[in-house]
């Protein structure tokens, strides 16, 4: 074997191991969305999204993480529509989780990879716009905000 043919095979080895290494990705973990807003958030507005009447209610939405993007929320509202009408809502949804900065999105998954959105999470308050009024004339939805 000359020489010549061993420097060029050793360069070609070296080359296609080279190329062989840097090709293989380091796969990167999912980011941890849910820690960062799951807990007990406590109602402290209740409104109509189309306005009208006010809407008094007690209550709070718990978050709990099923993995790093989705979680499990838990409304449990008394909501008072008037002085003779309460209407109580224990309600438990799953949702996907997005970030945009230090906002969280609360995300429906309507269709596979197909998502609404359905609330927010900015620092210490939840927002969510998922929740629907029954016994109007129309069905209502109800804007809820939280506090941690």
């Amino acid at each position: 074997m000359s020489m010549k043919f061993y420097c060029q095979f050793t360069l070609i080895t070296l080359v296609a191991l080279t190329a062989l290494t840097c090709s293989k990705s380091e796969s990167t973990p999912d980011p941890d969305l849910t820690s960062a807003i799951t807990g007990v958030y406590n109602l402290s507005q209740l409104t109509k999204k189309d306005g009208g009447a006010a809407v008094t209610g007690v209550g709070s939405a718990t978050i709990a993480a099923v993995d790093k993007t989705n979680v499990k929320v838990r409304q449990v509202l008394a909501i008072t529509k008037s002085a003779s009408s309460r209407v109580n809502v224990d309600v438990t949804n799953n949702y996907k989780i997005s970030q945009s900065g230090s906002t969280y999105t609360i995300q429906y998954e309507y269709d596979t990879n197909k998502t609404t959105s359905v609330g927010t999470v900015s620092g210490s308050k939840l927002s969510t716009t998922d929740m629907v009024l029954s016994g109007e004339p129309t069905l209502t939805t109800l804007v809820a905000e939280y506090t941690k």
